[in-house]
């Protein structure tokens, strides 16, 4: 049985295919293994639903930030869903990140 030299290392399967499912059980570690390993910020689901407009229904700030902070498009769409939901720290977030 052969054995692996010790400095080669795993590369982790992610927990989930995509960051929406990842941001929709907020979870946001597998997030940002999901981000760090390549994945599209802001690939849409089926419904069109992208993994910040997920967060944003959610009343995730933290999430929303850190889906930011990796490119993802603060679109008019998520500030419309924020400011729907009255949630004012996440509106600020997105306004602060150029959604108008």
């Amino acid at each position: 049985m052969a054995t692996e030299p010790a400095a080669v290392t795993r590369i982790g399967t992610p927990k989930y295919n995509d960051i929406l499912t990842a941001v929709l059980r907020s979870d946001k570690d597998a997030v940002r293994h999901l981000l760090d390993m390549g994945r599209w910020v802001d690939k849409p689901g089926s419904s069109g639903t992208t993994p910040l407009m997920a967060a944003v229904i959610n009343r995730d700030a933290p999430m929303v930030q850190l889906l930011l902070e990796h490119g993802a498009e603060p679109s008019a769409q998520a500030l419309k869903l924020a400011r729907k939901n009255k949630d004012d720290a996440t509106v600020l977030l997105l306004e602060q990140h150029g959604a108008h």
